[in-house]
């Protein structure tokens, strides 16, 4: 089996979504759930290191990691502020 950390923004992890992940054979799209949170494996059976003989290849598990941008603009920044103020989601309860 193979592990790869798979980048994704916030959007992408909130609202699901299909990205690029590389595999051994070439790039692969994977489909994001919606609700996704980090540390979260996805499967691409298969996909991971070749078989051997009567061996069956491996999985590649993509492992998710959400990636917060370090520099927003102040329209970003606004639109966040309004969301943490409109949200009822409170991970820490």
């Amino acid at each position: 089996d193979l592990y790869h950390d798979l980048h994704i923004t916030p959007w992408e992890a909130v609202l699901g979504a299909s990205v690029e992940v590389p595999t051994l054979e070439g790039s692969v799209r994977m489909k994001i759930p919606a609700g996704s949170s980090s540390g979260q494996k996805l499967r691409l059976s298969q996909k991971g290191l070749p078989g051997t003989g009567s061996k069956p290849a491996g999985d590649l598990y993509a492992i998710i990691q959400i990636v917060v941008p370090k520099n927003i603009s102040d329209e970003e920044k606004a639109l966040w502020t309004q969301l943490g103020e409109i949200s009822s989601y409170h991970p820490r309860r």
